[in-house]
């Protein structure tokens, strides 16, 4: 399977940024396509180096594309770059543009990544339902609500970067927060679907509950799936099959 690593510079980062792609052996027109996102402290060679997830994407036809975003969140940072710009519009515009035998369809093109990825994929996809059909995250960190209340001092300062020094009253209610987007879902767009994986010894696994129970009643075409295992690549390995077949499906 063809494994590209390319190096350009988007107007949202303002430097050059690597993504790898997978592309499949045999080479189709709308040939259908996965962005694929890493956790904190990854890159986009986390997902080549954690999984087989070439092998998954040749059996399936399937373009893998892996950006790299540092500790961003997947946000437009307060004290940084523009984020979820670059993933959300920029990347996919220039792969269209680069690589024309990639969809444009929305109904094949799909979003999914583990831990802050995870939560970065939903929501791109709640924020972009115009591009992307499907979204799905593993092990995610899903209730940011939580989350901004930790009192690691470095944790603290990953979120002054992204949010801003108000991070822990702005971000709750806001387009970062994706109980709001579930919330606040446009009633005159199609919804994404989402498929939601966490392990049972996981330490965000109580936020995938609480993602999972707030999306009932709420008009989404949804999946929840759990099983023993930790935040760990052995569970993220397993999970992102199910995964992919049911953006797919």
């Amino acid at each position: 399977m063809p494994n590209l690593t390319l190096n350009f510079r988007p107007e949202s980062i303002g430097a050059g940024t690597p993504v790898n792609i997978y592309l499949p052996d045999v080479i189709a027109e709308d040939m259908p396509v996965l962005y694929l996102l890493h956790g904190m402290h990854g890159d986009h060679n986390s997902w080549i180096n954690g999984s087989s997830i070439g092998r998954y994407a040749r059996a399936r036809g399937l373009a893998v594309i892996m950006p790299s975003v540092g500790n961003s969140f997947y946000a437009n940072q307060k004290h940084g770059c523009r984020y979820f710009d670059y993933v959300a519009h920029e990347l996919p515009e220039y792969i269209g543009k680069l690589l024309p035998f990639i969809t444009k369809k929305r109904e094949k093109t799909f979003v999914a990544g583990l831990s802050m990825g995870g939560y970065g994929a939903i929501k791109v996809a709640l924020r972009n339902p115009d591009r992307f059909c499907a979204a799905a995250g593993l092990s995610g960190c899903l209730d940011m609500n939580v989350d901004v209340k930790a009192t690691d001092e470095g944790w603290d300062n990953i979120c002054v970067c992204n949010w801003g020094e108000d991070y822990m009253t702005s971000l709750p209610g806001s387009d970062e927060d994706l109980l709001h987007l579930v919330d606040t879902f446009p009633a005159d767009k199609q919804k994404p679907r989402i498929y939601v994986a966490c392990g049972t010894e996981d330490f965000l696994y109580s936020q995938n509950i609480t993602f999972k129970n707030h999306l009932v009643g709420k008009g989404f075409d949804f999946l929840y799936e759990e099983g023993p295992g930790a935040h760990t690549w052995d569970f993220w390995d397993k999970w992102i099959v199910p995964a992919i077949e049911f953006m797919m499906s």
